[in-house]
């Protein structure tokens, strides 16, 4: 066993070349600063590092201005339109966010900027304000030329744009044009990119403010320097000017290669961009959590974390964020410790079980806890508790020790304790087994026989044994049991059964291994040699259940999605049988097709359509969608579920991971893993799926059918509005307890069309029996603003280039 001097000793070895010295930094900033200067001479596009680009701003605000202003923000598929009123050292701000077609990304120039003008007349229209002389600032997020404050021209296009007749232009003599057009007096006095606009805010709060810097995503600085200090400033001498630095190119040329570590090394690699931007690999928020995943492996391999064991997950690049480090940061920094061994002893439990919840999750976040959740079904076991909330302590007495734990470390207030306790209880129970371990699920090995069957008699080597009708059954009993066909026949009703005996685990995992590769025999295709079959060109992505990759299939040429999971190592294997049943026996356009499946070696390899646009979690999570978009991809879903629902199926996992979209508009539903077929009255109760988007009545442990397919639609529509599920940021706790709590979660009807509004209402309906059903939902008024589904197909490619995935 490690023990805890022996993984503080390894941790420091691993960080130690994370940690440089003084005299580094003094270095790192001496060759910056030289590098810099390089940038500002008349050769700086030639041989600089760090461009040091001329920006034309020559003063900054020191927040005495006042007015009123337009703004107008593009950079993407989506863009902004700001009204900003500075009066008496206060600031007001309306704005609102315009959307961009695909056919105006990519067609005539000047219908791009015939469409920002109208939007701008929109926008001031509905402020009162069309008539009015108003100046202009523009914050155009592409690579431009800049010439002049407000003369400024487009070198090429990104994210997507490819509308003619720009590139070179300056874009501000187009957007002038347009707005002439338009008949508006408005003005565009200034073009800047997102760095500036950070340095001229800070300005505005603080007159002491001369640096800009942006350490996001990406990275970036610029600064207010003196004109006499540019040499390739072709004005006055005796000013200062705004130099937009770009330095996280800092580096390409190997000056920094002295404090470049082997982790660096490896991001450098693996990057889109190799030998590029090294400054900004090394800080900024794209990468930082890849040096940390790096320090992670290089820990589970000397046997510190994990037990030494590497998921896929973390042996898949790029699949730390940086955002878990600062969840994981929070934790400890909310304790205070007292003596330095409880602080290290603290962190390192603490960041073991984050780490361990972040690598058994998808890629999309979701707060750590402390407590490993697995999606299991309900024991049958009943307790009954006399819980009773403590005004004094703020706590509810008489629960378990553990559940009392788990409330703690919820957030929950003492109000919200003492307003639901039952709630409370729901939570935990639902919690308590989410946590069973593998083999305590839905017993599907204790069931019913008719007598017929039981009594005809087996072979004893593959004998179950039978007890007769009011015979206590004990697991435990040492006494053996005679074989079938050992046992007297009983005379007994017709209608009578009898009990087959459960199983020790190990008769119940051989039994089970047994049967699944039975029934893999006769689904997998064992004519052909997969492996000579397909050609694999690159992993899409990995989960707890295997890995996807991109591949083409040789006999027709056409792109597939290959899921392989390693069969040995499946804990679930009946999941995978679930899943290939339901595509292989179900067709409809929004449901990803179903190919073929085969066995490679000891890993099972299930074909899929291959949708080039991935899963809708990345357009959800950076971009905007408007309610055309969003009701559209909600049809499309829907039709799907109807399909299944007409069948007895229910889906159970709905959310955006598992809707997949194509760069011709499809939207797809995929991983039947969870999949349930019911007979047509019946009612299920158990649980699985995903917390966050989980029905009140699943967490409450009732009895559902498939109106929780719908429940999870809306819940989905608000993860397209806002960027994701309610409850998201809390623990799953405190998550689980809100819906159980809240019912119907709360959002801002205000800003959504009362189409939207009603149809919302009547998906989150909390009464299961009062819910829509898919075929109510697509009657409903909202799905006549359906968009259409090509208008996807930009956010999708915005979203990719945001995420670095082209």
């Amino acid at each position: 066993m490690v023990s805890l001097m022996d993984i503080e000793n390894m941790v420091e070895k691993r960080l130690r070349p994370l940690q440089p010295s003084l005299s580094c930094y003094e270095q790192v900033a001496a060759l910056m600063d030289e590098t810099m200067n390089d940038g500002l001479t008349e050769k700086s596009d030639l041989s600089a590092d760090i461009k040091m680009y001329i920006t034309y701003v020559r003063s900054l605000p020191d927040g005495s201005e006042v007015g009123k202003f337009l703004a107008l923000d593009l950079g993407g598929t989506n863009f902004r339109v700001l009204l900003i009123n500075l009066e008496n050292g206060q600031m007001s701000l309306t704005s609102k966010v315009y959307s961009i077609s695909e056919a105006v990304m990519l067609g005539p120039g000047n219908e791009l900027f015939d469409h920002i003008a109208s939007c701008i007349r929109e926008f001031l229209e509905n402020e009162g304000i069309e008539n009015e002389q108003l100046p202009l600032g523009f914050t155009f997020s592409f690579p431009c030329s800049q010439e002049g404050l407000n003369k400024s021209r487009l070198v090429n296009w990104t994210k997507g744009f490819k509308c003619s007749g720009v590139e070179g232009e300056d874009i501000v003599v187009l957007l002038h044009q347009a707005i002439a057009r338009q008949k508006l007096m408005v003005r565009c006095v200034a073009v800047i990119n997102d760095t500036v606009g950070a340095l001229l805010a800070g300005a505005h709060l603080d007159e002491d403010c001369q640096i800009g810097i942006i350490l996001g995503t990406g990275t970036n600085a610029c600064y207010m320097e003196n004109t006499s200090k540019i040499e390739k400033w072709r004005g006055d001498k005796d000013r200062q000017v705004v130099i937009n630095t770009e330095w996280g190119a800092f580096g390409n040329n190997g000056c920094l290669d002295f404090i470049v570590t082997d982790y660096d090394k490896e991001v450098d690699l693996i990057s889109k961009n190799p030998k590029e931007q090294i400054y900004e690999k090394m800080i900024s928020g794209m990468y930082l959590g890849e040096v940390a995943r790096q320090v992670l492996l290089r820990l589970a391999k000397d046997g510190c974390l994990f037990k030494g064991h590497i998921s896929d997950q973390l042996n898949t690049p790029m699949m730390f964020y940086t955002k878990y480090l600062s969840e994981i940061e929070s934790l400890c920094v909310a304790h205070q410790y007292s003596r330095p061994q409880n602080r290290v002893l603290v962190k390192a439990v603490k960041m073991k079980k984050s780490l361990r919840g972040l690598f058994h999750h998808k890629k999309k976040f979701e707060p750590s806890h402390d407590f490993p959740v697995k999606i299991g079904s309900p024991i049958d076991v009943k307790r009954g508790f006399h819980a009773v909330f403590n005004p004094d302590t703020g706590k509810i007495e008489g629960l378990p020790e553990v559940w009392q734990d788990w409330i703690e470390s919820s957030n929950l207030t003492k109000e919200e304790k003492e307003a639901n306790p039952h709630a409370l209880v729901h939570a935990c129970n639902f919690l308590e087994n989410m946590q069973l371990q593998e083999g305590e699920e839905e017993d599907k090995f204790i069931s019913c026989v008719d007598t017929e069957n039981a009594s005809s008699g087996y072979d004893s080597e593959e004998t179950t044994p039978t007890a007769s009708v009011g015979d206590e059954l004990n697991p435990d009993a040492s006494e053996e049991i005679p074989a079938a066909k050992d046992v007297p026949k009983t005379e007994l009703e017709t209608d009578t059964t009898v009990t087959v005996r459960k199983p020790s685990n190990k008769q119940r995992k051989k039994l089970r291994d047994s049967q699944i590769m039975s029934m893999l025999g006769k689904v997998v295709n064992q004519s052909v040699d997969a492996g000579a079959e397909y050609k694999i060109f690159q992993k899409l992505g990995a989960g707890a259940s295997g890995t996807v990759v991109k591949a083409k299939q040789k006999t027709n040429e056409e792109m597939v999605a290959i899921k392989q999971m390693h069969l040995a190592s499946q804990p679930k294997k009946e999941l995978i049988i679930t899943e290939i049943e339901v595509m292989k026996k179900f067709h409809h356009p929004n449901i990803v097709n179903f190919i073929d499946c085969h066995l490679v070696s000891e890993d099972l390899w299930v074909i899929m359509e291959f949708l080039e646009g991935g899963a809708l979690t990345d357009v959800v999570t950076e971009t905007l969608m408007n309610e055309g978009q969003i009701a559209a991809v909600t049809r499309e879903c829907l039709k799907a579920l109807q399909f299944l629902h007409a069948r007895n199926i229910i889906h159970r996992d709905i959310k955006s991971d598992n809707v997949l979209l194509g760069m011709q508009g499809e939207v797809k539903l995929t991983d039947f893993g969870f999949c349930a077929q019911l007979s047509s009255d019946e009612k299920r109760k158990t649980m699985v799926g995903t917390p966050y988007w989980m029905a009140p009545e699943v967490v409450q442990k009732k009895q559902y059918d498939n109106k929780i397919d719908v429940w999870s639609m809306g819940i989905m529509m608000i993860e397209m509005l806002d960027g994701e599920p309610p409850y998201l940021k809390e623990t799953p706790m405190k998550a689980l307890f809100l819906i159980a709590n809240n019912g119907k979660p709360k959002y801002d009807q205000q800003k959504l069309s009362p189409d939207l509004v009603k149809f919302l209402d009547r998906s989150l309906e909390v009464e299961a029996s009062k819910r829509a059903s898919t075929s109510e939902l697509l009657a409903m008024d909202l799905m006549s603003k359906c968009t259409d589904l090509k208008t996807i197909v930009p956010l999708i490619v915005a979203a990719k280039k945001a995420l670095h995935k082209m």
